[in-house]
């Protein structure tokens, strides 16, 4: 037995040794950046008590981009769960040439935030972008996309959609194809309609996946940095949490604040996870 356990501890140490050096030991360093404060001149660190969350919290750019990253999150996952429900359904009733199209819809998660912001720096463009020259071709006025706080805010939108609704589809698709067969089989002698069946039988039973991959996806909103830092550079009104936090660290060095707001980035994410899991769970029973 005392052979086995240090056999298991050995194959764990690597496994632990990881964690502890990627995980543990920033968490514990942001930790001490935030509540304390570093001498530049001998790089000595000294308690500072939470001056630093206080001064975030009374940040009026803090107060915009959470408000900006919330309800951005919030929306980008409603609107990819509803999209990625759709593809689904279609994919699922097209037999055959849906499974064809089903390895194409997932090609835009593979893509990097960063160069798809890049790549959008291209197709937002408001003279040479192919959407306003297509617009053009129609008659129609060009968007200002990249210069108006709308345009930004919409082009920022388009983009997450475009990259993320594919990850939404695959778990709608992978709900779909685990409800019971068997179950639709007898729903079809009754007098329902196509939208009743959805309604009663399809949507009902895939409430709780729907909801976990809106779950999933409102999280990694909430932690949004990359995108806009290469699509809008975050101005107009298009600063994330992250993205701040970045800035005040990588650019104006002020690590005590960028830990600060790091740490309450962090609890904003876990009690919104708590109550959108009980909520989940309270809808699920019910």
């Amino acid at each position: 037995m005392g052979t086995r356990r240090r056999e298991r501890r050995l194959f764990l140490a690597p496994l632990v040794t990881g964690i502890a050096l990627l995980t543990v030991f920033p968490l514990l360093w942001s930790l001490a950046l935030a509540v304390g404060r570093i001498d530049p001149a001998d790089g000595g660190w000294s308690f500072a008590g939470l001056g630093q969350f206080a001064t975030v919290l009374g940040d009026y750019r803090f107060r915009d981009a959470l408000r900006f990253t919330v309800g951005f999150a919030a929306l980008a996952a409603i609107l990819e769960t509803a999209l990625g429900l759709g593809l689904a359904l279609l994919v699922r009733a097209a037999g055959s040439m849906g499974e064809l199209a089903r390895t194409p819809l997932t090609l835009p998660l593979f893509m990097a935030p960063v160069a798809l912001g890049y790549l959008g720096l291209t197709v937002f463009h408001e003279e040479s972008g192919p959407l306003n020259l297509a617009l053009a071709g129609i008659g129609a006025p060009g968007v200002p996309w990249l210069s108006s706080q709308g345009g930004a805010f919409l082009s920022l939108l388009l983009a997450d959609l475009w990259e993320w609704t594919p990850f939404t589809f695959l778990i709608a698709y992978a709900g779909l194809l685990a409800q019971p067969v068997d179950l639709f089989e007898a729903a079809r002698l009754e007098p329902l309609t196509a939208w009743g069946r959805f309604r009663h039988l399809t949507f009902p039973l895939l409430r709780p996946t729907l909801a976990l991959a809106a779950l999933l996806r409102f999280v990694e909103g909430l932690k949004l940095a990359d995108l806009p830092f290469s699509l809008t550079g975050g101005g107009l009104g298009t600063e994330t949490l992250s993205l701040l936090a970045y800035r005040k660290c990588m650019t104006f060095f002020d690590f005590g604040y960028g830990s600060a707001l790091a740490w309450v980035l962090f609890a904003l994410v876990a009690v919104l996870c708590q109550v959108l899991a009980r909520w989940n769970l309270k809808r699920a029973a019910a």
